[in-house]
């Protein structure tokens, strides 16, 4: 499998939703498309890891149809330059056939956020969370 790399000009350049919106058009480039609106409704937890500028060392790992696709954000001085991010289009879909994110990088411990299906997809049952996103797995505790 080959691996493509895409970097994309964060902060100040403009805002983790501006971003990820961003990131949407290119993994998804058909307006409307269900890879689109599953990508978009996880924009607010996405925003938060491009905020926090997780995304510079540790990618965003998309897979699926045609290349595995790792993202990486620029920020500071640098995202204020042009030259500095690649965020052309893909030659493919990177949302079409069965596609996931092979990873999303976590968030700071010292945030304290404990990601559910809930917090990522807010307002979304979990029956119908985005289908990339895998169940949260719980332990079972012995009883008393």
């Amino acid at each position: 499998m080959s691996t493509v790399r895409r970097d994309f000009r964060a902060s100040p350049h403009r805002t983790g939703c501006e971003t990820w919106e961003a990131i949407a058009r290119v993994l998804a480039p058909s307006d409307g498309s269900v890879g689109r609106k599953e990508l978009l409704a996880v924009t607010g937890i996405a925003a938060q890891l491009i905020s926090t500028e997780t995304a510079k060392d540790y990618p965003i790992i998309s897979a699926g149809a045609g290349s595995q696709v790792r993202i990486y954000c620029i920020y500071d001085e640098d995202a204020l330059d042009e030259d500095n991010g690649n965020e052309a289009a893909l030659a493919f879909d990177a949302t079409s056939g069965d596609w996931k994110f092979q990873s999303l990088p976590r968030l700071k411990m010292s945030l304290g956020v404990k990601l559910s299906c809930r917090s990522l997809a807010p307002g979304s049952p979990c029956g119908k969370r985005p289908r990339f996103l895998t169940k949260r797995r719980t332990r079972s505790r012995p009883p008393g």
